[in-house]
């Protein structure tokens, strides 16, 4: 599986985070065996602002495979590994669908 990052108000990821985000990504390739490769497209926001008290972190997640139509999700946090997380569980269940 391809894993593309996109970020946007960070100069780096953390490597934790990255392993964080390999880790949870394993669990999707059940679908890769079925489907074929797979691309995930991560796009990682930092807020500047605090908005309505919702979050700090905006992640965009896009997981495409040759024989799928592709699923945007995206998941909110006060830290990355929230936002990171909610996102992921978003996806798992519009897989599930």
């Amino acid at each position: 599986m391809k894993i593309v990052y996109y970020l946007k108000n960070f100069k780096n990821l953390p490597q934790d985070v990255i392993s964080f985000i390999k880790k949870k990504s394993q669990k999707l390739s059940f679908i890769e065996k079925k489907e074929g490769e797979g691309i995930l497209e991560i796009e990682i926001k930092k807020d500047k602002e605090i908005k309505e008290k919702i979050g700090f972190y905006k992640v965009k997640i896009i997981f495409d495979t040759p024989k799928r139509a592709a699923n945007i999700v995206s998941g909110i946090g006060k830290s990355l590994y929230q936002a990171i997380n909610d996102a992921f569980k978003k996806l798992f269940e519009t897989l599930k669908k």
